[in-house]
């Protein structure tokens, strides 16, 4: 079963609130957190910063000039994905939304989600047992790599801060090896399929990211991709983009790069982890 908690700390008391913010304001204490002020007559004040609570100074009557910022969080876990968002609420008393900052780290959790496809011929391997970055000299020579992501929940229009893919070593590769990442120009990526180019066919973003993966020398090893927030910002800004959905990201290159795939190694598989502002 999902569990989300929330909970703020206010002093030396800590009490349990729902995802509105504005319930911080039930929270009590017999101390608050200051930097640079203090508190007179009894009165408190929350995570405060400059000015004064005793009704002089910068202060006008019954209220002060300082800053304020609360927070609220939670993280929820489901079926091998986990997101977290926490709400951050700065100002000078009164009014506006705050922005939640929140992220998502979303494995691989089918077979079929991560693929290779031939760039010569068009087949698709949809249960290769390792995913050659750049290029199978073995087998199908240069090729591109599929990665599906299910129910990517991200907010239509958030700001994307951070995106990466992690990987883990399938072989050592030492080669010097440039890729290119991009991502599929889509609302809600569709599952991969066996008809030939079902991978490369796919509409591309306009944004790409390219990659020079240092030498993998070690199996077993993680290693993060560079940061791919443009290609996941394009995505998100799509006007049929909702929470929930799915992305696929395509990578093509020279050289290679051996990766655990969800055959091989279901808790081995890639990993998408993004960082977001709502």
């Amino acid at each position: 079963m999902n569990r989300t908690t929330y909970s703020c700390l206010f002093g030396t008391a800590v009490c349990a609130v729902p995802l509105v913010v504005s319930a911080l304001a039930g929270c009590s204490g017999d101390s608050e957190l200051f930097s640079g002020g203090q508190a007179a007559g009894g009165q408190t004040s929350s995570s405060a910063t400059g000015g004064s609570s005793s009704g002089g100074g910068t202060q006008g009557t019954g209220g002060s000039t300082g800053s304020t910022t609360s927070t609220a969080s939670g993280t929820t876990s489901s079926g091998g994905t986990t997101s977290s968002s926490t709400a951050t609420s700065t100002g000078t008393g009164s009014g506006g939304s705050p922005p939640v900052m929140g992220f998502v780290d979303i494995p691989i959790v089918e077979s079929a989600d991560d693929v290779e496809q031939s760039l010569e011929t068009g087949e698709m391997y949809l249960n290769s047992s390792d995913l050659e970055l750049g290029q199978d000299l073995g087998y199908f020579g240069a090729q591109g790599v599929g990665l599906r992501f299910q129910m990517v929940g991200v907010p239509k229009d958030a700001t994307i801060t951070s995106a990466t893919i992690e990987f883990q070593t399938d072989e050592v590769a030492t080669q010097p090896t440039s890729l290119t990442i991009r991502g599929q120009a889509a609302d809600d990526a569709s599952p991969f399929g066996n008809a030939p180019n079902n991978l490369m066919s796919r509409p591309p973003t306009a944004a790409t990211v390219n990659w020079m993966p240092p030498p993998w020398t070690m199996v077993g090893q993680k290693h993060q991709s560079p940061n791919l927030s443009t290609i996941v910002q394009e995505i998100v800004n799509r006007a049929g983009w909702a929470s929930g959905q799915d992305m696929v990201f395509i990578i093509v290159g020279m050289g290679t790069r051996p990766a655990e795939s969800f055959d091989a190694d279901p808790n081995a598989a890639a990993v998408l982890h993004i960082d977001y502002i709502e």
